[in-house]
C-alpha cells in the first residue's frame, strides 16, 4: 500500500539547528514556526503560532541543511510523526527537501 504521510509547511525556524550524530550521520533538528491568521466573531484578526520540530540531516538534503539559521523562512516537506503520551504529543517532521526563501 502507498504511504500517504506526506507534509508541506511553511514557516520560520525560530533557532539555530542542533546538531547530534547517530551511526556517522549528521542529524539537525530545530522549530519550525507555523503561523496562522483568522477574523474572529468580533471582526478582529487573530494570529496564532504553532511550534513545529523538523529533522533533517545534510546526507538528505546536501549543503543547504548546514547552513540553516534561525529566522530562515522555509517551505519543508517530510513525514510527520506524533512522539510521547497521550494530550503530550509532539510534531516531528522529518524532511526530505527543504527550499530557503531568500531575500
Amino acid at each position: 500500500m502507498a504511504s500517504y504521510n506526506r507534509i508541506w509547511l511553511m514557516g520560520t525556524i525560530t533557532s539555530d539547528p542542533v546538531v547530534r550524530n547517530n551511526a556517522g550521520e549528521s542529524i539537525y533538528s530545530c522549530l519550525l514556526s507555523v503561523e496562522e491568521s483568522y477574523k474572529a466573531k468580533s471582526g478582529q484578526t487573530m494570529t496564532s503560532q504553532m511550534p513545529i520540530t523538523i529533522e533533517y540531516s545534510t546526507f538528505v538534503l546536501g549543503k543547504i541543511g548546514a547552513q540553516l539559521k534561525a529566522n530562515d523562512e522555509v517551505m519543508v516537506e517530510g513525514l510527520i510523526r506524533l512522539v510521547g503520551e497521550q494530550g503530550n504529543k509532539i510534531h516531528i517532521v522529518e524532511c526530505s527537501s527543504i527550499v530557503l526563501f531568500k531575500d
